[in-house]
């Protein structure tokens, strides 16, 4: 498949910028091979996120095992970067997701800032932007996670969700993560699939974004 190019014009500078479209693929191959550290330690001695790997095809969700070493993984005793790294690559492999943006609430500006990803995305081209969340929306996403489903949005919401402006995906599962009234923030995982999920997945999947609010 050929790059495409979007054209982006910054109307503040009076400058028009071409940026490359990149498709999912493009954006993890880099980091194909490299392991977080939670990742290196799971893989000693048949751990989970290698289990869950090998066995993606026969079952694409192990969210029981996912919940019970995401507890293990908050009772750690780790920096929040270090928890938020650990959280967002246990919900990529898990879920067998291509990517995985945990984004949490700047309330000084009102907005989302990306605080970790899995696979890491600093030497990436990728264009990684605030993201500002719509009450409407916010309300649409709270509402559906207290039904324990997984929100219906409209391809215009769910790309106002994605703080990767020009990576291109088939599939985004933005999970809220909310305490109470108040919204910390968001779990944005990508695939270059479609990819859909059962009523008794997506009650996992709201349990587990509540948990890992908390």
């Amino acid at each position: 498949m050929m790059d495409r190019v979007h054209k982006i014009c910054y109307s503040d500078k009076g400058y028009e910028m071409s940026i490359q479209v990149l498709t999912l693929e493009q954006v993890c191959k880099e980091h194909a091979g490299s392991r977080t550290m939670l990742e290196s330690s799971y893989q000693q001695g048949g751990s989970f996120i290698e289990a869950t790997h090998e066995s993606a095809a026969a079952s694409k969700l192990n969210l029981s095992d996912m919940l019970r070493h995401l507890v293990k993984v908050l009772a750690r005793p780790l920096s929040l970067d270090d928890t938020l790294s650990s959280l967002a690559t246990v919900a990529k492999q898990a879920m067998n997701m291509d990517l995985c943006v945990i984004l949490l609430m700047d309330q000084s500006r009102g907005n989302l800032t990306v605080h970790a990803c899995a696979p890491d995305l600093n030497d990436q081209r990728v264009v990684i932007e605030p993201v500002e969340v719509d009450m409407v929306v916010w309300e649409h996403l709270r509402d559906a996670m207290t039904m324990g489903q997984l929100p219906m949005l409209t391809a215009r919401e769910r790309d106002s969700l994605s703080p990767l402006k020009n990576v291109q995906y088939e599939t985004l599962l933005p999970l809220p993560l909310i305490v109470g009234t108040e919204y910390v923030g968001l779990m944005s995982c990508y695939s270059s699939k479609v990819q859909s999920w059962t009523d008794e997945e997506q009650l996992m999947l709201v349990t587990i974004a509540n948990q890992a609010a908390l």
